[in-house]
């Protein structure tokens, strides 16, 4: 059982199984609505949190990296994400 975290969404009455899954679940969503994202969405640029101006595939490919970078931490094989020979969002995720 888990002893610390928010309790806004109750974390800490809930089992490290259910983190994890709840947490897979949630990336594996986010991976697969950004490997949907075009060539020319990808361009589009934002600001976040009053930083530089980025683009959204900039934005998606550091999401992705920092989190295959904790799923190796963990000792987790993960894919790799980028950018494919079309320009696209693509990633590979392990199985679950």
């Amino acid at each position: 059982m888990v002893t610390v975290g928010s309790s806004c969404i109750g974390i800490k009455e809930m089992e490290w199984e259910a983190i994890i899954e709840r947490w897979r679940v949630a990336n594996e969503q986010l991976i697969r609505a950004a490997s949907a994202i075009s060539a020319q969405t990808g361009r589009r640029t934002l600001i976040v949190s009053g930083g530089e101006p980025i683009t959204l595939e900039f934005l998606v490919g550091d999401y992705l990296d920092h989190l295959i970078h904790h799923l190796r931490h963990i000792g987790i094989a993960a894919g790799d994400a980028g950018a494919d020979s079309d320009g696209l969002l693509s990633c590979v995720v392990p199985a679950k």
